[in-house]
């Protein structure tokens, strides 16, 4: 067996990870040496499956992992399955993205890139061959139709022509025996042919290749299944490391709709993968912070308090409501969609009133739109309301501290009528229990800045939370 050098010194790969938020740094540093160690170790290619649940950054990682390797002097090509799941055959896919690597990487000698296309041409026989057994299947399946058909009569005719039947079989069965034979000689071709080409350097010595499969969970389950097939059975090929991002229980789900209810999906798929890495969960705060931190999460539209972060009124908010990691994600994307189809942008919408009506609605409750709906909730009484509770220092050094239920309490109070709140006309003459009133009194003033309100009350935007929060309840996660 080849002998594959692992990593024998620290690169400074922070600027890839400037922006790791869950801590993923760690599970790449860990896994780049463990890998290459498979490298030194196997006789054949080693299959990583990372196994992790929406929302937790595996696309970032590989992303991520893949600029790691490239910066220590590895070769890895990227394989987006969902974005390529329109063609027939993943074997084009996955060849297509190898030989990208190949044409760009200088590392490569000519004679590699010469064994490559050499690759290309028995991958042609392989995916013929797959195509004429895709054929021969969907031939099957008419030619077992149409017998179903035969009426006794036919199936009469049919048995004085038994001879000819068996002499067909004969034949057929030889031409299958030859077809086999010429399809093992192509597969062993490709395989000689491609570890020529990926694994060896400039100098002949074997290096590691790595593949990355991302969003395969997410594919055509046929697909997906094929695409598992070929990794198995064409490269299996000493030096090649695959490493797969997938949502194994949902990966799992789309093969039970191949094979039936009653098929254990898990089991089947634990045949494909030499090891399953699983994420240690990430903190609720660094959670938060990554979602606040994606482009599309519009925190401008969010109104926060004074020395309090964003991130952290939303964590003690979800803490002190008791979700579970699952439903804090989901809380997290349904406050996006409701900053981004929020109509009054010059209004920001009041983070910890919205909150626990989204934390509501995700539990199957009564939306809660005034005091009296706060009260015995049953989602949205605290057991310990120390949870969701901050100081304010005021210009006094007097400490003022108000629950995050009583403020939510004071707005929903004054949220029916903003037209003739009495507040305090700056920052510095008021504390937290104040807050409430002078942001509705701002609201007001946003909204009728001539303050011709013409004597009719003046229902506050607040008040439109609950059909929001509905509405982007509606879009189902990816």
């Amino acid at each position: 067996m080849t002998d594959i050098p692992v990593l024998d010194k620290i690169l400074d790969t922070s600027n890839v990870w400037g922006d790791d938020l869950l801590g993923r740094a760690n599970d790449a540093e860990f896994l780049e040496v463990f890998l290459l160690g498979q490298t030194k170790h196997n006789k054949g290619s080693f299959v990583l499956n990372i196994d992790s649940s929406w929302g937790v950054g595996k696309t970032f990682f590989l992303k991520r992992f893949k600029q790691q390797l490239e910066i220590s002097g590895q070769q890895v090509a990227f394989v987006n399955a969902w974005e390529d799941d329109h063609t027939d055959d993943p074997l084009v896919a996955v060849m297509s993205e190898i030989q990208r690597t190949i044409e760009e990487d200088e590392s490569f000698s000519d004679e590699a890139k010469r064994s490559f296309k050499n690759t290309l041409s028995s991958m042609g026989k392989l995916s013929f061959s797959f195509v004429k057994a895709a054929a021969k299947h969907q031939l099957k399946k008419h030619i077992g139709e149409a017998i179903d058909t035969f009426d006794t009569e036919e199936e009469s005719a049919f048995d004085k022509g038994g001879d000819e039947l068996i002499n067909g079989l004969e034949n057929f069965a030889a031409a299958s025996l030859e077809n086999f034979k010429s399809n093992q000689s192509a597969i062993s071709s490709f395989k000689k042919q491609l570890a020529a080409a990926i694994t060896q350097d400039k100098d002949g010595k074997t290096q590691p290749f790595f593949v990355f499969i991302d969003e395969l969970d997410r594919c055509r389950p046929t697909y997906a299944i094929e695409l598992l097939e070929r990794i198995k059975h064409l490269f299996d090929i000493e030096g090649l490391i695959f490493v797969l991002a997938t949502d194994t229980g949902q990966l799992a789900e789309s093969v039970k709709a191949v094979y039936g209810s009653g098929f254990d999906g898990k089991r089947y798929l634990q045949r494909f993968f030499d090891q399953t890495y699983k994420f240690e969960p990430p903190k609720l705060r660094a959670s938060v912070d990554a979602a606040l931190a994606a482009t599309s999460f519009n925190t401008s539209a969010l109104l926060s308090l004074d020395g309090v972060e964003l991130g952290e009124i939303i964590t003690n908010g979800l803490e002190a409501y008791q979700v579970s990691t699952r439903e804090a994600l989901r809380a997290i994307d349904l406050l996006k969609i409701c900053t981004q189809a929020w109509p009054h942008q010059d209004i920001q919408i009041v983070t910890f009133v919205i909150l626990p009506m989204i934390v509501a609605h995700l539990k199957g409750e009564q939306i809660p739109k005034s005091e009296d709906d706060l009260k015995d909730h049953p989602v949205l009484t605290f057991t310990d309301k120390s949870h969701y509770e901050w100081i304010l220092t005021s210009p006094n050094n007097f400490e003022n501290t108000i629950s995050a239920h009583q403020m939510i309490e004071q707005f929903f109070n004054a949220a029916r009528d903003i037209s003739n709140i009495q507040a305090p006309p700056s920052n510095k003459e008021r504390h937290w229990s104040s807050l409430p009133k002078f942001n509705l009194r701002r609201e007001c003033q946003k909204r009728f800045p001539h303050g011709l309100t013409q004597g009719q009350k003046v229902p506050s935007y607040i008040l439109d939370y609950p059909a929001l929060i509905r509405s982007a309840g509606r879009l189902v996660p990816k």
